[in-house]
């Protein structure tokens, strides 16, 4: 499908809703070069009779179909950037009453397609109520009811958490971008232990080098570290000397009197061991993942993860003895192969558990994977997910889980959600601080961002290598990114 766009030069905006109902076809601003292909959307905005109007008409599959939006031109804010904003709205209305007219049927999320939707609604609800706050996402966003409730409820919860951090508050992420085999579904900076093990050593040495330097830039600027997070790939899948060293060194270095929470993303049952666990325990760790994405040991096999369902209840059984009381338990909805039936089933096993946290993701088709749209039935996936989440919703729920952090992705199926849910008081607060940009991250190790926020709402990146190969390559672009840390939290602190 082709994007015009006459009166207006916000084509991304019309795309993003777009890709979002017509997630299998390919949709792009250049002429198709299949000469069969004559799907095509056009949109224009202009100004008539006082209204500013924008027009889409998408021709698909040789029907033509039409929608638009409008709104007085007198009412249109003047400064520039809500300006802009309040277009854009317009805008996507326009192409989501057009596309829903084309396929005849609306989406959940409406024309929202950012990553983090508990944003509109907390800034909603610090000038109206829950009532008023939902009656304009659903009016205003076209979200349905139950999405609506979902980000307001998450919103009141998160609200709560952020309430009180000071300008000296950080998050440090540290990165272990290896696993012992690589899932079809991942497009994470990681690399199986097989053909990269022989670089775990040396990065692990680089690693704890850039935590020293790290620690002093934290002590001269008097930062205090509120969480603290390993993740990768999966961390534990270092052996047990490594685990330990690096946790000994997080320990030396840094000041962790300020600490609320320390994970450890034990994720693979395969990767744990009784020793790995009571080190992370003794060595200050709070919480840790174990997560099966699924209880079906047909599909873990099919996805490369090399543990059983039983492995899993044997890892979360070690975390529990070791004495993590807190634990977070990570599912995939809309798994190849997956069914209604397959999927509660994994919630049922979780449920007999009990853990602290449980995290319930929609499937992600990204490029970086070696999962295709060709592997996953992208029409049949609509209902199925949406089924899946909901039954994990209810039952949840119903359990005294509440879900306290969202966040959405490109090319999810069913243009869906990823939501974690706890236990009142067991949040994970960096899931909270990272997703919803409100606390500055540091980052360590290959793959990851430092965040800086900046005032205004403006964030600042810091990257390191992406890679570990090239982070071993070169560790003075590691020490380079702390003196740009250094420079810009000084002017920040001012």
């Amino acid at each position: 499908m082709q994007i015009k766009t006459e009166g207006h030069d916000e084509s991304y905006s019309v795309y993003t809703v777009l890709k979002s109902f017509f997630w299998f076809e390919r949709i792009t601003e250049k002429p198709s070069d299949d000469p069969d292909d004559r799907d095509i959307a056009v949109s224009r905005e202009y100004e008539k009779d006082g209204l500013l109007r924008v027009d889409t008409e998408i021709t698909y599959r040789g029907t033509v179909h039409t929608g638009h939006a409008e709104t007085s031109a007198a009412d249109m804010p003047g400064d520039r950037l809500a300006y802009k904003r309040s277009e854009k709205d317009l805008i996507k209305k326009s192409a989501y009453d057009a596309a829903e007219s084309a396929l005849g049927h609306g989406l959940k999320w409406g024309i929202l397609t950012g990553i983090r939707p508990a944003k509109i609604a907390r800034d909603l609800t610090k000038t109206v109520s829950y009532e008023d706050a939902r009656a304009l996402l659903m009016n205003d966003y076209y979200l349905s009811d139950e999405k609506s409730r979902l980000i307001l409820d998450i919103s009141k919860v998160q609200s709560r958490i952020i309430e009180n951090i000071s300008c000296k508050d950080i998050s440090l992420y540290i990165s272990i971008p290896f696993c012992v085999s690589r899932c079809s579904y991942c497009s994470f900076v990681s690399h199986s232990i097989e053909k990269a093990g022989h670089l775990v050593p040396q990065y692990v040495s680089l690693l704890i080098r850039e935590l020293r330097e790290l620690s002093g830039l934290v002590s001269s600027l008097s930062l205090n570290i509120k969480s603290i997070y390993i993740g990768g790939g999966t961390p534990t899948s270092l052996s047990e000397g490594e685990l330990s060293r690096l946790l000994s060194c997080i320990n030396e270095c840094f000041d962790l009197s300020s600490v609320s929470e320390y994970t450890l993303e034990a994720g693979r049952a395969d990767t744990i061991t009784p020793k790995k666990l009571t080190d992370a325990k003794r060595l200050g760790v709070t919480r840790v993942s174990v997560n099966p994405q699924t209880t079906n040991d047909e599909i873990l096999m099919r996805l490369g993860r090399r543990h059983t369902r039983e492995d899993f209840f044997r890892a979360f059984a070690l975390a529990r003895d070791a004495g993590f009381d807190i634990i977070n338990t990570d599912v995939i909805a809309g798994l190849p192969g997956e069914s209604l039936d397959s999927f509660r089933r994994t919630i049922d096993d979780i449920m007999t558990l009990s853990p602290e946290n449980v995290t319930v993701h929609t499937l992600s088709v990204k490029r970086a994977s070696t999962l295709n749209y060709d592997r996953v039935d992208m029409t049949r996936e609509f209902d199925l997910v949406s089924g899946m989440l909901d039954y994990s919703s209810r039952i949840l729920s119903g359990a005294g889980y509440a879900p306290y952090y969202l966040y959405r992705q490109k090319s999810t199926l069913g243009n869906l959600e990823n939501v974690g849910y706890a236990r009142p008081g067991t949040e994970c607060l960096y899931n909270v601080y990272m997703m919803e940009e409100v606390m500055p991250v540091l980052g360590a190790g290959a793959g990851a961002v430092c965040k800086l926020l900046c005032g205004g709402g403006k964030i600042e990146r810091i990257f390191n290598y992406k890679y570990p190969y090239e982070y071993i390559n070169d560790p003075s672009k590691a020490a380079g990114n702390h003196d740009k840390l250094k420079e810009m939290f000084s002017a920040i602190l001012r």
